[in-house]
């Protein structure tokens, strides 16, 4: 859902797209890899973004029944600085061509955004939230080739989720990146954990909840703790099965105490 403290001055984006119809709206995404290289994107990934890419988002709309044309141009962290000029002299003309055989009398206004500095128009865009990922696209990806984001299960993944617009994955994956005001998601080989603090909120507890669903395999099961485990829910946990990695942060999900969180590596006898 769209959070109601996000105020968008941009109609929401519908579909399809009617040239005809003045409430009609399209949205298009692509990206810009390493190997600087445009990807579109396919819409069920709408919201999900690499912090060693930058992507471009193309909305047109109507505003007093004439043809907008508004381009995003959103840069990861870790993106690099050329990718802009892949953009600005392939994909932006481009569009601009695209949107005037559309009818845009003007060319597209065109709008840099850094990451976790996005206006609430941007996030508007996709429903209110966005999910970010650290590292490589390439090291995410699954299956056959495409666009897709589905995470892989080669290591252990932690999402901090802040606030109620974004899910950050934490690039260290340790216990003392969680904090018991927030809510986090970790991810691994055969579980999905859904870790909630004690400060959490209902409207983080339940994009955590979304978020664990869209980005889990179909071999991964959700879990969520909000206290101690069981002696029996601990061997589940750790057992044979699970990856090296795994075992040494063993006691991820157990970091709750009185105080709120536990030193990373606390052995609970």
């Amino acid at each position: 859902m769209v959070l109601k403290m996000i105020k968008s001055t941009l109609p929401p984006p519908t579909t399809p797209f009617d040239i005809s119809d003045p409430d009609s709206t399209v949205l298009d995404v692509w990206a810009i890899d390493s190997a600087v290289k445009t990807t579109k994107f396919a819409e069920k990934y709408f919201g999900e973004f690499y912090a060693d890419r930058s992507y471009i988002v193309n909305y047109l709309y109507y505003e007093k029944d004439v043809l907008k044309s508004l381009i995003y141009y959103w840069e990861g962290i870790h993106s690099l600085p050329r990718y802009y000029l892949t953009f600005k002299f392939m994909l932006y003309e481009e569009l601009s061509k695209d949107a005037q055989d559309l009818g845009c009398e003007d060319p597209p206004v065109e709008i840099r955004v850094q990451q976790q500095k996005e206006d609430f128009n941007f996030l508007s865009l996709f429903g209110g939230r966005m999910i970010i990922h650290s590292g490589t696209a390439t090291k995410h990806r699954r299956g056959s080739e495409g666009d897709g984001t589905i995470l892989g299960q080669d290591r252990t993944r932690m999402y901090h989720i802040m606030g109620s617009t974004r899910a950050m994955e934490v690039e260290k994956v340790e216990a003392s990146a969680l904090n018991s005001g927030s809510t986090f998601i970790v991810f691994t080989e055969n579980t999905v954990y859904i870790w909630i603090g004690k400060g959490s909120s209902e409207d983080e507890v339940n994009f955590a909840d979304s978020v664990a669903l869209r980005l889990k395999s179909d071999t991964q099961t959700v879990v969520k703790t909000t206290k101690e485990p069981s002696d029996q829910e601990k061997r589940q946990i750790i057992s044979p099965k699970l990856k090296e990695e795994e075992k040494k942060n063993k006691f991820l999900f157990f970091v709750k105490n009185k105080k709120g969180n536990e030193r990373e590596g606390e052995e609970k006898k």
